[in-house]
């Protein structure tokens, strides 16, 4: 179906390849998935496989489909055959609302609009988007764009569908019902699906394939399970593989290597698994945020978003806020961030209401707060550009610049355009802007979205030693294994309320769904596992 040969590419200015020689042949029907860590250029193959998204840059190679070069297509031709969802939803939106946004790329074909209409409400009811079909597309969550993206993608009736980072801003059961979607799409009417994804969990057992990438490379490629083994001895991807997979080998290959996560609970009930101690070390610590009888509501006759909250974040501790795409998680952090006003309640951080704070007083000093779209950081051409402005207001010296650029492993991407930059490269520029504000409180919105495993790792150590510093960080996020590493308190956030408030061993053991793998595989054989470190505490494991 697709062959790539020879495929060479160099973005403008630069030495080094984005793709270095890169031979490909992907059967039609295939499930594949393209894996890799940050920077790998797993985007840029992925944007050559459709005309229209290819970047600006010199090229050679060529990339042929059902027998034709890809340059040779028209943009129906395109349109009709490949699919391509990227990894940034904002700059893919193209009308206002979601209907107009499903209906786009089916009038520009040609199609009546009663054959649009019953298109996209069997889309709609395919994806579980109803609710959402008179919605605004700016009143969305990231989790909300990415799905109307993806089922706008398959309203098209594609025969290649290629989706970038598409379970990256998703809450874990959205996750699982997208997967089963494109799974279906796959083995039902023989759709091929080409994905490349930071984290193998939810797409291990579904796809055919998995080709990984280092350095514009494809370094391993083949069947799931017969390369699992490789990829683990390959330094830096090992973390993302499945827990079940990652448990094999920190058991010290004591079990059978397992396919799924019920096999290895198979496997577990066999060990002497004692339960570790928890590793909470939450104590009765004054408040740094207080939050009482919160509400708010987007429009006059919409329906509150948050209604009557009531929560404390404590001094030096880190907190997670879970719940579904939607939810108003966002909306929260943006409350307290002080970049919407609710309608009732209050917010007081360290005993003084936000109202009574100086805009000096309290940006950088007390709070610093990551968008989940962290484009929006940056005001300038160049990231140093704005390293530089923020450092230069915070009083920053250079030394101490320069040790967060160092510490974020950003050197090589602080004169490049932050526009330029992937996802995941964003994210880590970003995350060092906001902390060369040196705050009191971090509010951070999906922090380690489109990160692979190994940056996720040192995002956690950061934030780790920032609870050390005394500093109090507040995370949304979907990511239950960031959540049960790193964080003291967990809650999630349902029918604008906060339900569950707990310690995280509480809080992710009392879960079924919004827990981590490593809680499924071992609920009922013993307590106290709901990470890697905790398996490894456990008596039986060994760090590889």
């Amino acid at each position: 179906m697709l062959e790539i040969k020879n495929l060479c590419f160099n973005y403008p200015g630069e030495e080094r390849p984005a793709l270095n020689n890169i031979n490909l042949k992907i059967e039609d029907g295939g499930f594949v998935v393209v894996y890799g860590k940050n920077g790998c250029s797993k985007t840029t193959l992925l944007r050559h496989l459709k005309p229209e998204t290819a970047p600006n840059g010199v090229k050679t190679g060529e990339v042929i489909l059902y027998g034709k070069n890809i340059d040779e297509y028209s943009g129906i031709e395109s349109s009709k055959t490949i699919a391509y969802v990227p990894q940034n939803t904002s700059t893919a939106l193209v009308t206002h609302t979601v209907y107009k946004e499903l209906a786009f790329s089916l009038e520009c074909l040609g199609m009546s609009d009663k054959e649009i209409y019953l298109r996209i409400a069997e889309c709609c009811e395919y994806f579980g988007i109803g609710r959402l079909f008179e919605r605004s597309v700016s009143s969305l969550s990231g989790g909300e764009q990415k799905l109307v993206l993806i089922a706008a993608a398959v309203c098209l009736d594609p025969r290649v569908i290629i989706l970038d980072e598409p379970l990256s801003q998703l809450d874990p059961i959205s996750c699982k019902k997208i997967v089963n979607v494109l799974h279906r799409l796959n083995t039902e009417k023989g759709v091929t699906v080409i994905i490349s994804e930071h984290r193998l969990e939810d797409v291990f057992s579904v796809c055919t394939r998995i080709i990984t990438m280092n350095n514009g490379e494809v370094i391993c490629d083949g069947e799931p399970m017969s390369i699992a083994n490789d990829m683990f001895e390959k330094n830096g991807i090992t973390e993302g593989l499945p827990s079940y997979i990652r448990l094999y080998h920190m058991l010290g290959k004591k079990i059978t290597c397992p396919k799924s996560i019920a096999e290895a609970r198979e496997s577990l009930k066999n060990l002497n698994l004692k339960a570790p101690e928890r590793l909470t070390n939450r104590q009765n610590k004054d408040s740094a945020i207080v939050c009482k009888g919160l509400s708010f509501k987007y429009g006059k006759n919409d329906k509150y978003v948050i209604n009557d909250l009531s929560f404390e974040l404590h001094q030096g501790e880190i907190t997670a806020l879970l719940g579904s795409n939607g939810s108003g998680k966002t909306t929260l952090i943006k409350i307290l961030a002080g970049l919407i006003k609710p309608a009732d309640g209050s917010v007081k951080y360290f005993g003084k209401s936000i109202n009574k704070i100086k805009n000096n007083e309290f940006y950088g000093k007390t709070v610093a707060y990551l968008p989940q779209n962290p484009i929006y950081v940056f005001a300038h051409e160049k990231v140093s550009e704005d390293l530089d402005e923020i450092a230069a207001c915070h009083k920053i010296s250079k030394e101490q610049k320069d040790g967060f650029i160092h510490q974020f492993d950003i050197s090589h991407l602080i004169n490049k355009n932050p526009r330029d930059l992937s996802a995941g490269e964003l994210q880590k520029c970003a995350l060092c802007a906001v902390m060369l504000t040196d705050p009191k409180v971090l509010l951070l919105d999906e922090p380690c979205k489109a990160l692979d495993s190994k940056e996720k790792k040192n995002i956690n150590k950061m934030l780790l030693s920032l609870k050390e510093r005394g500093i109090s960080v507040l995370i949304v996020t979907h990511d239950c294994e960031t959540a049960a590493d790193v964080c003291d308190t967990c809650a999630m956030l349902f029918n604008g309320e906060i339900v569950g408030m707990s310690d995280k061993y509480t809080f992710f053991s009392n879960n079924k769904f919004y827990t981590t793998p490593v809680r499924r595989m071992t609920d009922g054989i013993t307590d106290n596992c709901i990470s890697d470190n905790d398996i490894i505490r456990a008596g039986v494991a060994y760090e590889k």
